[in-house]
């Protein structure tokens, strides 16, 4: 059967990933998982692994490349080694990796991706310690980018999209804890970027498979003139 995150994934450049970090205002939520972590990765001795880890942006932010990279897309785990010193294809919810592996766990812009998000948190706790850290970064249902060209696209998405399905703080919450996760840390980070708003109701229209000028009212009823408002959540939790 066709995995239409994975064929997404494996069609998207790296170059373009990287750019909604410096460009569309990813950076700050990538910023403060890392910081979270910090104490834990600065032992000498920690394990950590990045599950979805894209092109190793997180190995930036947390100033080492001593965090093991999981990526879903061959062209993706490329630019990714450059920046951390192991990187894996694998498909996250069927892990090779041993249980009890790991001192700390990321999983950023991930869970998004999957109506069923259960498969991949039980995964990745899995391969967790007891007592470990696991940092988890989402797109809030409140961000204007995902919601105008990603999570309000109709069922079917036009090419080259994909379906994001948006939780909040307390729906993750419910999500860790049901897989044994306890929840010590939750916020939203604020963040955005400058956009032409004729621009961007044409995108709008591309990615909803909507006429202009319903895309330009979309935009205009949302208030998005010159800056797109950004926000995400960032949750971290201790497996029990």
């Amino acid at each position: 059967m066709p995995d239409p995150v994975r064929e997404f994934w494996a069609h998207l450049s790296p170059d373009r990933l990287d750019r909604a970090v410096t460009g569309l205002g990813r950076k700050p939520a990538l910023v403060r998982a890392a910081a979270l972590a910090a104490p834990l990765l600065a032992r000498d001795t920690a394990t950590a692994a990045d599950f979805g880890c894209g092109t190793g942006q997180l190995s930036l932010h947390a100033g080492t490349p001593r965090i093991l990279g999981v990526e879903r897309a061959a062209v993706l785990a490329v630019r990714a080694a450059t920046r951390m010193d192991h990187v894996a294809i694998a498909e996250l919810r069927q892990l090779s990796f041993p249980a009890e592996a790991f001192d700390v766990g990321f999983l950023l812009f991930v869970l998004d991706d999957y109506p069923d998000k259960g498969p991949i948190v039980s995964e990745a706790l899995r391969t967790l310690k007891p007592g470990s850290t696991l940092v988890l970064a989402a797109y809030s249902p409140r961000d204007q980018h995902m919601g105008y060209l990603g999570s309000n696209a109709p069922v079917r998405p036009q090419p080259g999209t994909l379906r994001v399905w948006l939780e909040d703080i307390p729906g993750l919450r419910r999500l860790l804890r049901q897989h044994g996760c306890c929840v010590t840390h939750g916020e939203r980070i604020s963040s955005g970027y400058r956009v032409n708003a004729n621009e961007f109701a044409e995108r709008v229209a591309r990615r909803q498979g909507v006429c202009l000028g319903v895309a330009r009212d979309l935009v205009r009823d949302a208030g998005i003139t010159d800056w797109v408002r950004r926000e995400f959540l960032v949750l971290s939790g201790v497996k029990r």
